[in-house]
């Protein structure tokens, strides 16, 4: 999460890019569903929420 982006494969193909805090904001998205399925999902969204602000 701690990336300028990020690029999200599902079976080759992509299926999102962007900045990790906008990904990971997007309910639909895998990169949300991968997160919530780590069982860190609140620690995942804050470090993005940090990426860009150093």
């Amino acid at each position: 999460m701690d990336y300028d982006k990020i690029l999200v494969l599902d079976h080759g193909r992509v299926v999102q890019f962007g900045r990790p805090r906008d990904l990971v904001q997007d309910a639909n998205g895998l990169l949300h569903q991968m997160c919530a399925e780590s069982g860190e999902m609140g620690l995942l969204v804050s470090i993005a929420a940090r990426q860009g602000t150093a």
